[in-house]
């Protein structure tokens, strides 16, 4: 009513857009929505508006990309919305779940990539949240990073780490036991930091630099345990983070 253009436009095709009643033949599907409506009232436009994964389904490596900014995806393009959603795309982008799931969860080989279709996913065994402001706060900083510049360093490394700290989820005991642990490490770094979205961009910047410059210190104690993962486990996490 507040669009009567659109509204008398719309009239034109009444018998086309009605929902069917009593086993009718013309008009659309049966459900409780308007004539006018896309949708049954439980529909999920509401949803895009939602922070959220937004991924390509056929794909050679993940591209799932966390969205704040209500974009609509298109054909092929699909997105996830609930809890833990930048919690899920740290895992589902990182190199140790990508192994996971190409090598039993994702239906064959596709002519050199593989397909994110939703049957798949939901059998993908994601631990449960641990530690989940530290996967947090790096999501955010890789998303600023490549919004800044898409082939930046920084990202790289907070990706690295990401991909360490999967690692520990899955295989705790292993790591542990040869002194690769580093959760404790990012920990430490994180812990005393302000939040990183309220900061402007100029914060977020220095303290983007401010950790990476630590973490790749000669002397970091992390860095140097992300450099011996594969050394140290070469025939656990050398096959995983080598993708072979």
């Amino acid at each position: 009513d507040s669009y009567p253009f659109v509204k008398r436009h719309l009239l034109e095709y009444y018998d086309d857009l009605k929902p069917r009643n009593n086993g009718e033949e013309e008009g659309r599907k049966a459900g409780q929505y308007q004539w006018y409506e896309l949708q049954d009232v439980v529909a999920y436009y509401g949803e895009f508006f939602k922070p959220k994964i937004v991924f390509s389904e056929i794909v050679s490596e993940p591209q799932f990309y966390y969205d704040t900014e209500g974009y609509y995806p298109e054909a092929t393009v699909f997105f996830i919305t609930g809890e833990h959603i930048k919690y899920l795309t740290a895992m589902l982008n990182s190199k140790p779940v990508t192994f996971l799931f190409t090598s039993f969860y994702a239906g064959g080989d596709l002519v050199g990539k593989y397909r994110y279709k939703k049957a798949f996913l939901e059998n993908l065994p994601i631990p449960k949240p641990k530690n989940e402001n530290l996967f947090d706060y790096l999501v955010l900083a890789i998303s600023f990073i490549k919004k800044q510049s898409p082939r930046d360093y920084k990202a790289q490394y907070f990706e690295q780490v990401i991909d360490g700290m999967v690692c520990e989820l899955y295989f705790e005991e292993e790591m542990k036991s040869k002194d690769l642990d580093i959760i404790g490490l990012v920990s430490q770094d994180l812990g005393g930091l302000p939040d990183f979205a309220p900061l402007s961009i100029e914060g977020k910047q220095a303290q983007i630099e401010t950790l990476y410059r630590k973490w790749t210190a000669p002397a970091s104690e992390l860095n140097n345990r992300l450099s011996l993962m594969t050394v140290r486990s070469r025939d656990v996490l050398g096959v995983i983070l080598s993708g072979k």
